[in-house]
């Protein structure tokens, strides 16, 4: 009796986790996404934040676009965006997989991505031209994006961009990274999936951190190196992004869609080297911990690139230097000016 007892009870663990989990992503998504809109694009349901001026006085200028880094989602964006739609129209979205965005994505290269962001906009009335902000692996969708539809971009703020020459298969030396990544999504959605994720985020952000630190010594080095990540990034935004920032890194579908990421960074890095040099304005800030662009690189990115180091950040430049982000995009806006057009879709 006392074997079927344990039985029962050790199996009883896991299911309650699994209901704990499934109610709490319900209820995420109905209080979270009420304050963005949700446009169908193909099978997926993509959640996007737009925010305009208070006076309708800024309809001849551009439409900013916010793209994400290869995990972050629209709240990554919250407190610039906002600085930024004192003047203009400022948009941001989340990728299908990420955020409030429903779909799984099954080939998530720029190429794919740069497509679906064009649907994205059509479905939801959005007009360019556009200027798009972009951080890290965003910085490849955004140049993608350019390249595809070049009639309609007016120039590209890249954030620490990824660097396709140092991820495989060009360098080997990412190639443990990727990997690394790769197991780490497929242990976060395990947990994820019975509600461990969610207690050891709350715990990190929301609460004493005790629980996250007792979590820490069962998983290792991996579970302790997570909440590292956690409170460099997320505790840069503002806090009252936080609980939707645990919401979103609390779901399997999260982890699901950053393997998926990460799994496609080859074809990524061989498709973005081979890519020819754009012809709009481009603005790429490098933090100062990085090595700075050579002028051959800057130029395999834009044959008009100007390269600008952030002095006290790292790769969250837009989170630990918003001020800079914010004065070098007037900048880039400036030296745009002239190539405005009228708007269409």
């Amino acid at each position: 009796m006392s074997k079927l007892f344990w039985l029962l009870a050790t199996a009883a663990v896991p299911i309650a986790g699994a209901v704990y989990q499934k109610l709490s992503e319900r209820s995420d998504r109905r209080r979270y996404r009420k304050s963005g809109t949700l446009v169908r694009v193909g099978s997926s349901t993509i959640y996007l934040y737009d925010a305009r001026p208070s006076q309708e006085d800024s309809a001849s200028g551009p439409t900013v676009l916010f793209e994400s880094g290869i995990g972050a989602t629209s709240q990554n964006w919250l407190h610039l965006q906002r600085a930024i739609a004192c003047e203009y129209r400022a948009v941001s979205y989340d990728r299908a997989g990420l955020g409030w965005s429903s779909g799984n994505p099954t080939y998530p290269t720029p190429t794919i991505l740069s497509r679906e962001l064009r649907d994205i906009l059509r479905a939801a009335g959005i007009l360019g031209p556009y200027v798009v902000v972009a951080h890290s692996f965003g910085g490849l969708v955004a140049r993608q994006f350019a390249a595809d539809y070049p009639s309609e971009v007016l120039g590209l703020l890249l954030v620490d961009p990824m660097r396709p020459e140092d991820w495989p298969p060009l360098s080997q030396s990412g190639t443990a990274s990727v990997e690394q990544g790769i197991r780490l999504a497929r242990a976060g959605r395990v947990a994820a999936s019975v509600g461990l994720s969610r207690l050891f985020m709350r715990s990190t952000l929301l609460g004493s951190r005790r629980l996250a630190g007792l979590l820490c010594r069962i998983g290792g080095e991996s579970s302790q190196n997570l909440m590292d990540r956690m409170l460099c990034e997320a505790g840069k935004m503002p806090r009252e992004s936080w609980p939707a920032v645990v919401a979103n890194w609390s779901r399997p579908g999260f982890y699901r869609t950053l393997e998926a990421y990460l799994r496609h960074i080859p074809k990524t890095v061989t498709a973005m080297h081979a890519a020819p040099p754009l012809d709009v304005p481009v603005t790429v800030l490098t933090p100062i911990s990085a090595t700075l662009l050579t002028q051959a690189q800057l130029h395999g990115i834009s044959l008009n690139a100007t390269q600008v180091i952030a002095p006290a950040s790292a790769h969250w430049i837009h989170l630990d230097e918003p001020e800079l982000v914010l004065r070098e995009f007037h900048r880039l806006l400036a030296t745009c000016t002239q190539q405005l057009v009228p708007r269409s879709v």
